[in-house]
């Protein structure tokens, strides 16, 4: 099995490094273009310290919106919600997901001040697969609980900054998304958007 990944397709992964001695993850949306990798980090987390005080990454790939779930909403879902075991490559600690599909190495190149976000690049200096990951057919059910991830987590970093307009239309995404994951997922996953909705409200004050 090999890893592709096609150029100028927006995908999602979890990057991850070592920073201050602690295995650190998180979400990401990514553009890869022949050896270069291009994300956008919004002011205002950790990701943002993270990327600029850090310079080695590796980006996992992985497709059970489970993962995405746990290390977008830590404080909510807790450590339990899924296996956080990892692997350890080379010399300079860089810690992989055990259950992802495959990584890609990076260093950072560049990084743009773009005023909300900064645009960062990286080069791929490595990749590896998961030789014994299992395969699972696409399903709308994944996609539409990742959307509603990436909107809530945009609601939940802006929502004391964002003008209401900006609000209201991640609102609009997360609430087409949601009648898809109804139609679409098991119990469990309907279950963890039903959480999601629920965390939202007490975000913007609503509960």
């Amino acid at each position: 099995m090999e890893l592709y990944i096609r150029d100028g397709i927006l995908y999602e992964g979890l990057i991850s490094t070592t920073y201050r001695e602690e295995q650190y993850f998180a979400p990401i949306g990514f553009i890869k273009n022949n050896n270069r990798v291009f994300i956008k980090v919004y002011k205002g987390g950790l990701l943002e310290e993270v990327v600029l005080n850090t310079s080695l990454f590796a980006l996992n790939i992985v497709f059970k919106p489970d993962y995405y779930a746990a290390f977008s909403l830590k404080k909510e879902l807790g450590d339990e919600s899924v296996s956080r075991k990892t692997w350890i490559r080379g010399q300079q600690p860089l810690p992989i997901l055990t259950d992802s599909l495959g990584y890609l190495v990076l260093v950072k190149e560049n990084i743009v001040d773009d005023g909300e976000y900064y645009d960062v690049e990286f080069r791929i200096i490595d990749q590896g697969v998961n030789s014994d990951a299992y395969i699972e057919p696409y399903s709308r059910c994944y996609g539409s609980i990742i959307e509603i991830l990436v909107y809530a987590t945009k609601i939940k970093a802006l929502r004391s900054r964002a003008q209401r307009e900006v609000l209201s239309k991640f609102l609009e995404y997360i609430d087409f998304n949601k009648n898809t994951a109804y139609k679409t997922c098991s119990q469990e996953y309907k279950t963890l958007v039903d959480k999601i909705l629920r965390w939202i409200r007490e975000w913007l004050g609503e509960e």
